[in-house]
């Protein structure tokens, strides 16, 4: 019981500080169950409380990224054909840009994706790329460390 308040204490601290560095409205871990073949969030940063999501992992950009492991950043997401507006819809909550990346595993496996959501004033840009993928570093880091105990 300790050990999995402690991986949320964590998860939240990382997930909270690039929420607030790339200045957006909603960041969320999502975590790989390769038997289910499916995305599932561990934590969003939203200001409100959100349920855990779960998605396919052949739906949507999230889907995508931890299908293929590439970065991606859309400025409309309802012009992009991999959006899964279902999610917009289950949460009532509006996605206009987004950054999304691969959590790797120190073998470069991908463990899940971190997403940001609606860059306040405005669109995701190269810094923001750059924190992203520091932050998966750091959460792919912590999943290794937690994974040996």
């Amino acid at each position: 019981r300790r050990e999995e308040e402690l991986k949320v204490t964590v998860f939240e601290m990382i997930m909270g500080q690039g929420h607030e560095i790339a200045e957006c409205e909603r960041s969320t871990l999502f975590l790989v169950d390769k038997e289910k073949q499916e995305l599932w969030s561990v934590h969003a940063t939203s200001g409100v409380e959100l349920p855990m999501l779960r998605l396919p992992l052949s739906k949507g950009i999230a889907g995508y990224v931890a299908r293929t492991g590439d970065l991606v950043r859309i400025d409309d997401v309802y012009e992009d054909e991999r959006f899964y507006s279902e999610i917009d819809k289950d949460t009532k909550f509006k996605t206009k840009c987004l950054l999304c990346a691969p959590v790797l595993s120190t073998e470069g496996e991908i463990l899940g994706v971190v997403q940001f959501l609606n860059k306040k004033g405005g669109s995701f840009c190269e810094s923001d790329e750059k924190l992203i993928l520091m932050l998966c570093q750091h959460v792919g880091i912590f999943m290794a460390k937690i994974g040996q105990q």
